[in-house]
């Protein structure tokens, strides 16, 4: 399932990386820099929401009475790939989108393994 965060992580990197190199110092980098990182996060939290509601609608389509997440603990750690693939896997904040998907399961009366 193709969820669109990447791209928009991508597109946020680069934004960044531009504005890093064009601004070495000064308030208008910080203000730059803290204005598009809150609307990363605002973009990529509105996609988990959604995601997880997509997820939850299709488990009670199912008639499935639980979710079931792997567990990832411990997979920053295990895994070197290339410097941009654990660029993107640091990048990747799968805690906050199993919270999202916990209490909006717990809402629809599933329950989340």
């Amino acid at each position: 399932m193709r969820t669109g965060e990447r791209s928009i992580r991508t597109a946020y990197f680069l934004k960044r990386r531009r504005i890093q190199s064009a601004l070495r110092v000064g308030k208008a980098r910080g203000r730059l820099l803290a204005k598009y990182r809150g609307r990363e996060r605002n973009r990529v939290t509105d996609l988990h929401h959604k995601l997880a509601l997509q997820i939850v609608k299709r488990a009670l389509e199912v008639g499935a009475s639980a979710v079931a997440l792997e567990n990832l603990r411990g997979m920053r750690r295990r895994i070197r790939y290339s410097r941009e693939m654990n660029g993107r896997l640091h990048r990747w904040n799968f805690r906050r989108f199993q919270k999202i998907l916990e209490y909006k399961a717990k809402l629809h009366g599933l329950s989340v393994v």
